[in-house]
């Protein structure tokens, strides 16, 4: 980053920032309007209890790069 700055000016990477900014807005907004729509107009669930449920089988699957470990504790998700 110091190289960048350096040679092209700090602007470069503001602009690098406001990307990043545009990219987690669009993807909350995604969760909370499509996903949320979705799961409330279609699955007829109600998306605070979904999200809930899923959250320790997407923290999993947020930090490691293998699938393996979230497809059995979504599994007991769906059916306790």
């Amino acid at each position: 980053m110091a190289w960048v700055s350096a040679s092209y000016g700090i602007d470069v990477l503001l602009s690098l920032g406001k990307v990043i900014l545009g990219v987690y807005v669009g993807c909350i907004i995604h969760v909370l309007l499509t996903m949320g729509g979705t799961l409330t107009f279609i699955a007829k669930l109600n998306p605070l209890k979904f999200y809930k449920g899923i959250i320790s089988a997407q923290s999993v699957a947020f930090t490691t790069t293998s699938s393996s470990g979230t497809g059995a504790g979504l599994i007991m998700i769906f059916y306790m």
